[in-house]
C-alpha cells in the first residue's frame, strides 16, 4: 500500500530529528587529528566519518575522508570520499532520502591505536547472519592484509548501515567499495535502490597541468582500402576530454579513462569495475535521473565538492549535471585543469524483509598507467 503524505512527512521528520541529534554517535566523537598511513609506497592521511560534516559542502559528511595520497613520493589525489548517498523506494513508499555519513555505527575491531582508529580487520553488519550490529568500536579500521591495505568504516542513517571501504595495493592501484545493509524497519520491507557517488580529486603530481582522456577500443572497423585514413583502428588512441563532461561506461567493457600530467606523462587509468581484469561487475542500477556513470568536473573553490545543493533536505538528487552548466567556455576547459572524478552506481534491495545479506557496489579501479613513466 502506498504511504499517505502525512505518514511520509512524519518519516522525513523523524529522519531530520535523528540527524539533528546525532550526538548519539557511538559515544563521543573524539578528534585525534589527522591519522597517517604509510604502507608499501603509499602515504596519506585520513579523518574519521564523524568529523566530516564540516568538511563537505553539503554538510552530510563523506564517510572516510582520505587526503593527500602519494605513491612512491608522488601525489596521486588530494581528497577521496563519498559525499552523496541516497535511496529511493518503489512508489515512494518511504522517502526518498539523501543520507548522511557523519554518524558512525558500531563494528568489531579490537586493536584500537587512537581515537577512532583500529589497526586490524573489521567485522561489520555484513558479516553477521541477520545483519545486526556487532562490536563496540566506532571509526576507521586500517587492515594490513599483506597483498592489500583496506580502510573500513560503518556509518548509519536511521535504520540503514553503510559499510564503506577503500583498498590500496602495492603496485599503486586503489579502488573503493560500498556495502549496503539495514537493521529491521518497516520501510526496508519495500523494494528500494541505494545510490552511491564516489568523489576523487585526482592530482597527478600536482593539481595542474592534468588532462583527462578517454579510450574506446571496439565497435569500430578499419577504414576501407584506398581511403586517406591511416591503416589503424579509429579510436585506438586516447581522445581528450576537452570540457567538463559526463560519460557512460560501455556494456562491452570497451571504454575507460585516464588522467595524465602533461609535464611528466605519468598517469592513472580509471577502469569501470567490470573492465578491470578478474573483477566481476555486479548487477548495478542507476536511477534519480542520473543517466551517467562518471563525471569529470573542474575543481572550483566556490563549488567545492559539488555537493551543496541548496541545503534543503528534500534535494536528494546528486545534481552533478548542474556543475557542467555553471560556467561557459573557456571556464569549463579541462585541459591542464584541476580535475575531479565522480563515479556513481547503485544496487537494488528487494528482499531485505526476509534476507539480511548486504549488497555491494564496486567503485572504479585506479591503476598507474604502464605506458607512461614508472611511479
Amino acid at each position: 500500500m502506498k504511504v499517505s503524505g502525512i505518514i511520509k512527512f512524519t518519516i522525513v521528520l523523524m529522519f531530520l530529528l535523528v540527524h539533528q541529534f546525532a550526538s548519539a554517535q557511538c559515544g563521543t566523537c573524539n578528534d585525534p587529528g589527522t591519522q597517517t598511513v604509510i604502507w608499501n609506497g603509499w602515504s596519506f592521511n585520513f579523518i574519521r566519518p564523524c568529523l566530516t560534516g564540516p568538511t563537505t559542502s553539503g554538510g552530510n559528511g563523506g564517510g572516510i575522508e582520505i587526503r593527500n595520497a602519494t605513491y612512491n613520493g608522488k601525489l596521486v589525489f588530494s581528497k577521496a570520499h563519498t559525499p552523496i548517498l541516497n535511496v529511493k523506494y518503489k512508489d515512494d513508499a518511504c522517502g526518498p532520502y539523501r543520507d548522511w555519513q557523519d554518524q558512525e555505527s558500531v563494528f568489531d575491531c579490537t586493536n584500537v591505536t587512537a581515537a577512532g582508529r583500529c589497526d586490524g580487520p573489521a567485522k561489520t553488519n555484513c558479516d553477521m547472519p541477520n545483519g545486526e550490529d556487532t562490536g563496540s568500536f566506532c571509526g576507521v579500521s586500517v587492515d594490513d592484509q599483506g597483498s592489500k591495505l583496506t580502510l573500513t568504516t560503518d556509518v548509519q542513517a536511521g535504520w540503514y548501515r553503510y559499510i564503506l571501504k577503500w583498498n590500496f595495493y602495492p603496485d599503486g592501484s586503489f579502488h573503493p567499495e560500498g556495502w549496503f545493509g539495514a537493521i529491521p524497519s518497516g520501510c526496508v520491507q519495500n523494494p528500494h535502490v541505494h545510490m552511491i557517488y564516489f568523489r576523487i580529486d585526482m592530482d597527478i603530481e600536482g593539481d595542474t597541468p592534468n588532462v583527462v582522456e578517454e579510450r574506446n577500443t571496439s565497435n569500430f572497423k578499419k577504414p576501407s582500402k584506398g581511403t586517406k585514413h591511416p591503416p589503424e583502428y579509429i579510436w585506438q588512441k586516447w581522445d581528450p576530454v576537452i570540457v567538463e563532461m559526463n560519460r557512460m561506461k560501455q556494456h562491452d567493457n570497451s571504454r575507460w579513462w585516464r588522467i595524465r600530467n602533461t609535464n611528466t606523462n605519468r598517469a592513472y587509468l580509471i577502469y569501470p569495475p567490470e573492465v578491470y581484469p578478474g573483477v566481476k561487475g555486479d548487477d548495478e542500477v542507476n536511477i534519480f535521473g542520473q543517466v551517467s556513470d562518471i563525471w569529470f568536473l573542474k575543481y572550483n573553490s566556490a563549488n567545492q565538492e559539488e555537493t551543496n545543493d541548496g541545503g534543503s533536505f528534500n534535494r536528494y538528487w546528486a545534481h552533478l549535471g548542474q556543475f557542467m552548466s555553471d560556467s561557459t567556455w573557456p571556464g569549463d576547459d579541462l585541459q591542464g585543469a584541476d580535475s575531479v572524478v565522480w563515479y556513481g552506481s547503485g544496487t537494488l534491495h528487494d528482499t531485505e524483509a526476509s534476507d539480511a545479506v548486504c549488497h555491494d557496489v564496486q567503485g572504479p579501479w585506479f591503476v598507474p598507467d604502464p605506458e607512461g613513466p614508472s611511479w
